[in-house]
C-alpha cells in the first residue's frame, strides 16, 4: 500500500504456494513495470526478489536507474511484474493494484546477494559470461530500494497456446 491511501481491508496477505515463492526467487529475470497519470509506461530490471512470510513480494532495484518508476509506484500506480527463466522463457506475471517503497533492508540485500550467484550460472548456461551478468547486476548497496507488494493476480506468460493462462497465487486456490 502506498503512502496516503487508505488500507484495502482486502490487503492481508495469506501465504503464496510454496512452489510459486521457490519459483520467482530464484534464477529468473525480473522486470518490474508501472506507468504514470498519463499512462506512459515505466520499467525497471530488478536485483532481487524475496518473500515475506505473510506473502507479500519484496523486490529490489537500483534507486538511480528508476525514480520515474519510483516516482510512480509511491503516487498509487499499479504494478505488473515478470518472471523468466532465460533458459526455458516460462514466464510468470503478477500484478498488484499497488506497492510501498521504502530503503532495502538487511533481509533485501541478501535475497540480492543470492540472486546474483543464481542469475550468473543461469545466464552463463545460455552463453553469456559472468563478467556480463556481474555488470547487469552491479549496484551500490546504499542505493537499493524495496517495493512490497501484495500479488492479487498471477498469469503463465510463458511464449505458447496458454500464454495468459491465470495461475493461483496460493496452495488453496482453485
Amino acid at each position: 500500500m502506498s503512502r496516503g491511501r487508505a488500507r484495502d481491508p482486502d490487503d492481508t496477505p495469506a501465504p503464496l504456494d510454496p512452489a510459486l515463492v521457490a519459483w520467482i526467487t530464484g534464477p529468473v529475470g525480473i522486470a518490474v513495470a508501472t506507468r504514470d497519470a498519463d499512462m506512459v509506461p515505466d520499467l525497471a530490471q530488478c536485483l532481487g526478489c524475496r518473500v515475506t512470510p505473510e506473502g507479500r513480494v519484496v523486490l529490489v532495484i537500483a534507486s538511480p536507474q528508476a525514480p520515474e518508476l519510483l516516482a510512480c509506484l509511491t503516487a498509487g500506480a499499479p504494478l505488473a511484474v515478470t518472471f523468466s527463466v532465460p533458459s526455458t522463457n516460462r514466464t510468470v506475471q503478477l500484478k498488484a493494484p499497488s506497492a510501498r517503497v521504502g530503503p532495502a533492508r538487511r533481509a533485501d540485500r541478501d535475497a540480492v546477494a543470492r540472486y546474483r550467484v543464481a542469475l550468473e550460472r543461469e545466464l552463463a548456461s545460455v552463453g553469456f559470461p559472468p563478467p556480463y551478468t556481474r555488470a547487469l547486476l552491479s549496484a551500490d548497496d546504499a542505493q537499493l530500494a524495496a517495493i512490497t507488494f501484495t500479488p492479487r493476480e498471477a498469469f503463465d506468460q510463458t511464449p505458447g497456446p496458454r500464454a495468459g493462462r491465470r495461475l493461483a497465487l496460493r496452495a488453496e486456490d482453485p
